[in-house]
């Protein structure tokens, strides 16, 4: 079967980060729409152009980004059920 460990993924893998524009809540508010569309990095468009792209895995995190860099936050930092994305091809 497929193997359930991204370790055990027959080939090598990479990894990139995407960031969705930044959401801002306050406690009790509902944030209930979708997002702009998210370009992935350039240099994984330009290496897959033309090709397909085997996703073999799928992270989410929330993180407050600041000048130290990104803070991870816990996932029930923001009440959010109904998440859902789409990678669409060229």
């Amino acid at each position: 079967g497929f193997p359930t460990n991204y370790a055990d993924y027959p080939g090598p893998i990479e990894s990139f980060d995407v960031y969705s524009p930044n959401v801002s809540s306050l406690y009790s508010q509902v944030f209930w729409k979708g997002l702009p569309p998210v370009d992935l990095p350039a240099h994984i468009v330009q290496k897959y152009a033309g090709r397909g792209m085997a996703v073999v895995g799928f992270e989410l995190d929330q993180v407050r980004r600041t000048s130290e860099g990104d803070k991870s936050l816990p996932i029930t930092c923001a009440y959010n059920h109904h998440f859902e994305s789409n990678m669409v091809g060229a």
